[in-house]
């Protein structure tokens, strides 16, 4: 092969030996004590630059990972954030459907009280009409009046009883 020197040194990283530099020449060479001690040096400076860009490396990874983890948890905060905004809203409207049910049958039943006064009126005039042509017809056609009006009024005061139940 022609080779009549050769020098090998090692490059280390903590501590233990991770590559080996090998050099060939053709011409003899004498041991030289000095070179030996700054290739020594060179070999410890490689491997520092090896640590450090494997450092980096890590960092790298470990911020890559971070940034993740991070992107993944903003994402279930805002999921759990709109589900929370979601349950709120339906535990308002639920509240307020059930004040209104609670408001509607009150309604209903204040109006429903004086329906029935008023009903019961009616049929007595109804009934106590005296033999008078133009009163009769007069108290007949009030008595009417206020039977047709009451029945409206209970048709609201249903409607409202049936919403009240639905809703509470």
């Amino acid at each position: 092969l022609g080779v009549h020197s050769a020098f090998a040194f090692p490059i280390f990283s903590h501590g233990k030996i991770f590559a080996v530099l090998e050099l060939f020449s053709e011409k003899i060479f004498e041991r030289n004590d000095v070179f030996l001690i700054v290739v020594a040096h060179i070999g410890q400076q490689i491997g520092q630059v090896f640590e450090r860009e494997k450092l980096n490396e890590d960092l790298r990874r470990s911020h890559d990972a971070i940034i993740e983890f991070n992107r993944s948890l903003e994402e279930k905060v805002e999921e759990r954030t709109r589900q929370l905004k979601e349950s709120q809203q339906i535990l308002m409207t639920s509240s307020k459907m059930s004040a209104l049910g609670e408001m509607a049958g009150g309604v209903a039943h204040e109006i429903n009280n004086p329906l029935a006064v008023i009903k019961s009126i009616s049929r007595q005039l109804s009934e106590g009409i005296d033999d008078d042509p133009l009163a009769k017809s007069l108290q007949k056609d009030m008595t009417s009046r206020m039977e047709k009006t009451t029945d409206r009024i209970a048709k609201i005061y249903q409607g409202l009883q049936s919403f009240s139940r639905e809703v509470s």
